[in-house]
């Protein structure tokens, strides 16, 4: 697992020096595909900011919670990797100000898509205003062996540790715009149960002024 970065330092070491942050979002391109983690890309791809995507028509199978529909059974859910989804309308590309990463992510579908999965080391960055308005949510999707574990959230508010009782585990974006600090971070480690193989997965939300920062770090 990466080890977290001040966003600011990925800032000045990326975003601002590209213009990146200032520049309205880049959605482009369109087909390709993703089912279960094995590639069906076809080329021509979109990218949302700076990240290049993959379009997967399955994505929302993975957060059946927040878009209230059935959970997929068991072997629809085979191999799927855990999987942090930004969720919003059909307008979220527009409601984006960036995102970038060490690798790709994936769109439910090539325009008006309405959820960005990550999968890999990224950080998206989002209108704290529209955030806070509760335009946006994020949900952690996290394979069956999870379950039992802990996530463990850090911030100016305090220690809270809570078991994962569900492969959906709900993340209070909108909450966290809202605190009355101009700047801050919030801190979520993901464990599986003790003694299990699995990764420890980490989101950091930091709190910049208008903006707001999501570091996935799986």
């Amino acid at each position: 697992m990466a080890q977290p970065l001040r966003i600011r330092d990925l800032l000045l070491g990326a975003a601002l020096v590209t213009g990146l942050v200032a520049a309205p979002p880049l959605v482009g391109g369109g087909g390709g595909g993703f089912n279960n983690g094995n590639s069906l890309d076809r080329g021509d791809n979109p990218v949302v900011g700076s990240l290049p995507c993959m379009v997967d028509p399955d994505l929302l199978d993975r957060f059946w919670v927040p878009f209230q529909a059935p959970k997929p059974g068991s072997l629809e859910l085979l191999g799927v990797p855990a999987t942090l989804g930004v969720i919003g309308t059909p307008e979220l590309a527009l409601e984006l100000l960036d995102a970038f990463g060490a690798g790709t992510g994936f769109i439910d579908r090539p325009a008006g898509w309405a959820c960005l999965g990550l999968v890999e080391d990224a950080v998206v960055i989002l209108d704290r205003y529209l955030v806070a308005d509760g335009t946006t949510d994020l949900w952690q999707y996290l394979p069956d062996g999870y379950l039992g574990g802990n996530v463990h959230v850090s911030s100016s508010a305090g220690e809270v540790d809570q078991p994962i009782l569900s492969q959906n585990v709900g993340i209070p974006l909108t909450a966290y715009a809202n605190y009355p600090e101009v700047f801050g971070r919030i801190t979520l480690t993901i464990d599986p149960p003790a003694g299990s193989a699995l990764d420890t997965k980490v989101v950091l939300i930091e709190l910049e002024g208008a903006m707001l920062f999501i570091q996935y770090l799986p």
